[in-house]
């Protein structure tokens, strides 16, 4: 009976994990690695929401912003009388996050105490430490994972709605695929990598970039096919930022509205980002002592946990 409660339980979390890494079913550690993950960030969620009403409560620290904003735009898109429409995504924001949080905030009980953002971003942020052990495998990939999955950063951002999660999931899920396609170019894992790195440029500018050294690493590897081929498999790329120009275009009558806006926009957070980052600090000992406390906070607790496990660990595939 305790053997068939196991196989149940592991039989459910190896499909979640099907299914959310887009058909890579995965293995034993990588389901541990996701559920732990996963346990931690709920966890925290709903430990946010017992002491303090509302996971909403992390907009006032450090590490996590526009958290109201989210689900606001989300929530104005199927729950505001006559003006709910799709034209309430608003430019600037790119729309997927937007779209994926539409079932949960529609639950007045998930929006208000933040557990709508909160929800799907632990499954995603759970999915991308079970990714990068899949990328890289063996002792270094599970520490790479509890590495990434218990910073401060990825903890706060997993009990949030801080859109940055999902471009980073269909990132680094797209990163996965599309090593499998240059390890056995197999275009079976390249067609699924090219829809999430499509996907990754609805969610956030920042992986905008990274479509343009896809498409030359494309380009040099069917170098010797022809030209219509190969623009047939990089042309779906850039679907997504098509169509977001296209939208752009047909609600606010530009098509770079989302730059031109007269608020900020994305163009002046970029160039703001991009100033500060020429901007050269200088850092004082303490300054550098405590940005390394406040980002390894979980992992001092944590890791040795892990590393425990894994030296004592009888599974070879982990050795």
């Amino acid at each position: 009976m305790n053997i068939s409660w196991k196989n149940r339980l592991t039989g459910i979390i190896s499909r979640i994990h099907y299914y959310l890494l887009f058909g890579e079913k995965g293995d034993m550690v990588a389901w541990i690695i996701f559920s732990i993950l996963f346990g931690i960030y709920m966890g925290f969620s709903l430990s946010l929401t017992r002491f303090f009403g509302s996971t909403l409560i992390l907009e006032y620290t450090d590490y996590a912003h526009d958290l109201f904003s989210h689900l606001y735009i989300a929530k104005n898109v199927i729950d505001n009388g006559y003006e709910s429409k799709l034209a309430n995504l608003g430019t600037v924001w790119l729309p997927l996050y937007h779209l994926i949080l539409l079932p949960f905030v529609k639950l007045n009980s998930l929006y208000y105490t933040g557990l709508a953002g909160a929800i799907v971003n632990s499954i995603m942020q759970s999915a991308i430490g079970s990714t990068i052990y899949l990328i890289i495998k063996g002792r270094t990939g599970v520490i790479a994972a509890l590495l990434y999955g218990t910073l401060t950063y990825s903890l706060i951002h997993a009990s949030s709605s801080y859109m940055v999660v999902a471009g980073i999931y269909f990132s680094i899920i797209g990163i996965f695929y599309f090593q499998q396609y240059i390890q056995n170019h197999s275009y079976g894992h390249l067609i699924k990598s090219i829809f999430l790195f499509m996907l990754a440029s609805i969610t956030r500018y920042e992986t905008w970039p990274l479509l343009v050294g896809v498409t030359l690493i494309i380009l040099f590897k069917e170098r010797k096919k022809k030209p219509t081929f190969t623009a047939s498999l990089i042309f779906p790329l850039y679907w997504g930022i098509i169509g977001w120009l296209i939208y752009n275009k047909i609600i606010f009558g530009d098509m770079f509205e989302f730059v031109n806006i007269k608020a900020a926009g994305a163009y002046g957070y970029y160039s703001q980002l991009i100033k500060n980052t020429m901007t050269v600090y200088l850092w004082k000992f303490e300054q550098i002592i405590n940005i390394i406390y406040n980002l390894m906070g979980p992992l001092i607790v944590l890791l040795p946990i892990g590393l425990s496990l894994l030296l004592f660990s009888k599974d070879k595939k982990i050795r």
